[in-house]
């Protein structure tokens, strides 16, 4: 899960939570994509906003040389930059005022490889080649790993069996799509893996929850297993017997049973060049917010504008219901966002909502969530779907999907944050770099902890002081350090922004007369 404190949690938690309507936020999509070759650079492609809207004086420079073309999806046009060398104003720049404020999406700035296409090598075995065209089939196998609480005084098998499988099933067909797109539900396939901490109460209860019938028009399939020093998952921390839930380890088990292949097979069907999207969701969904609409039209999107090629990694992050959590997840979410809009591995993919192209031919997600560590899935399985031949990752303001609060989830004094928020520093500068992308000169014990401090000081800098930060910063001076200094610099704009929404707020209350 997403850090140490996403947990597992009881499906049952979903019944009692508001189903929220959908957010209509207009889509931006931040993408990199990269061709194998002998060198592992990025080249760098701006999608260019138009010409009212540009800040004069942004922090970071563009590069010298440019030449436009026509992005045929919108009114915008394809900046190809041939000079990718960092050049940073004067301290006390600024950047653009149209950064937004939480909750809002900003405006769209795609990036693309110009180096991958000169070849004229553009068939992918990702399923996609520049003769991608709109009726190509898109389609989802949603992953669901669903921990199953033992029976109690409270709680029947009934009742159970409604507050899990059924009721995500059924939030699904109600929420997954817009309403005119709900013929696209005959083209998700949803894995459910029922499974808990081994012992002989919680085999019997999975055999009977196994044994009940489900209601739905969906194509799924569940299965069940339990985890432990007996279970179908063998794990015991070895080192202090700790035995937390082996996250890493359930996703794999799910990814890899034969039920989810069968899955795969049949939305294949008569759709051999169908897109398909492993998608991870967790089982405390709230509301899927119409997201699956907006992943259609993101791919959709991205097809037209990059000459057929479709992201391999899309998300559109999480949010948490109304409430005292609402406004800090959003802060978390629109910091990833703004990063991503020029570094887009440079923030966390949360394991509540995420996508990961299957390759054509394949019958599952090749890659493994497995690595160092029982946590952090999505980092893991992505640093390996890196390697493709042709990656391309998307972060999007589209719509997110809504999550119930985890039970350790606080928020901080300053109201804003909570501690796996984007909006700290140093989850911001420990994400810069969870994917690999940043190469530190520091080397031996402690030289990351070092390295992520010199990263947070990009955040919490004087303006003056900015511009030395990222010359001093002890890494290689490549392309994605010049991507993370121009991330660096639009999530201060961002976080001004969200200080200034605060101060006015707060001055609009203490104006208000006690009642």
């Amino acid at each position: 899960m997403e850090g140490n404190n996403r947990q597992q949690r009881p499906a049952s938690q979903l019944i009692a939570q508001e189903r929220l309507l959908p957010q209509n936020i207009s889509p931006e999509t931040c993408s990199t994509k990269r061709k194998k070759t002998g060198c592992s650079m990025f080249s760098v492609c701006f999608v260019d906003i138009p010409a009212s809207n540009v800040t004069q004086d942004p922090i970071v420079k563009p590069p010298t040389r440019q030449s436009h073309v026509n992005n045929p999806d919108t009114s915008e046009r394809i900046i190809r930059l041939e000079n990718t060398e960092l050049q940073v104003l004067s301290a006390g720049a600024k950047r653009s005022n149209n950064t937004p404020l939480p909750g809002q999406p900003g405006h769209s700035n795609t990036k693309k490889d110009t180096r991958g296409d000169q070849d004229g090598r553009n068939k992918l075995n990702q399923g996609s080649s520049q003769n991608q065209n709109q009726d190509q089939k898109i389609k989802f196998l949603i992953n669901v790993p669903m921990w199953v609480p033992l029976l109690d005084n409270n709680r029947t098998q009934e009742q159970i069996q409604l507050q899990l499988v059924q009721n995500l099933l059924t939030l699904l067909e109600g929420t997954g799509f817009k309403e005119e797109d709900k013929e696209h539900l005959e083209d998700v396939a949803i894995i459910i893996g029922l499974n808990g901490k081994d012992s002989p109460e919680l085999r019997k209860q999975l055999s009977m929850l196994m044994n009940m019938k489900e209601k739905t028009v969906l194509k799924f399939k569940k299965i069940s297993f339990t985890w432990g020093p007996k279970g179908d998952i063998k794990y015991e921390d070895s080192i202090n017997k700790k035995k937390d839930t082996p996250y890493t380890d359930i996703r794999e088990y799910l990814k890899d049973h034969e039920e989810t292949k069968q899955l795969v097979r049949e939305l294949r069907g008569q759709d051999p060049d169908a897109l398909i999207y492993f998608s991870c969701i967790d089982a405390d969904t709230v509301s899927f917010n119409q997201v699956y609409s907006s992943y259609l039209e993101i791919v959709r999107k991205h097809c037209n504008t990059h000459s057929g090629i479709p992201p391999t990694v899309m998300s559109t992050g999480y949010e948490f219901p109304e409430g005292d959590f609402k406004k800090p997840s959003q802060v978390d979410r629109m910091t990833r966002i703004q990063t991503a809009k020029h570094f887009p591995l440079g923030t966390y993919y949360p394991e509540p909502n995420f996508c990961v192209l299957l390759l054509k031919g394949e019958d599952t997600l090749t890659e493994s969530f497995l690595g160092k560590g029982k946590t952090m899935e999505s980092p893991k399985c992505i640093k390996k779907v890196k390697d493709r031949d042709e990656f391309i990752a998307v972060f999007t303001a589209d719509n997110p999907i809504i999550t119930s609060v985890p039970a350790r989830c606080k928020v901080n004094k300053d109201g804003l944050t909570t501690a796996q928020s984007h909006y700290n520093p140093r989850v911001w500068a420990t994400s810069a770099n969870i994917h690999g992308e940043i190469k530190s000169k520091l080397k031996g014990r402690g030289s990351s902890g070092k390295t992520r401090g010199f990263l947070m000081e990009l955040l919490t800098c004087p303006d003056e002081e900015f511009e030395n930060k990222c010359k001093e910063l002890p890494v290689v001076k490549d392309d994605a350090f010049q991507k993370l200094c121009e991330a660096a610099a639009e999530v201060r704009e961002y976080r001004k922004k969200v200080r200034e929404d605060e101060s006015r707020q707060a001055e609009s209350r203490a104006k208000q007369p006690e009642m």
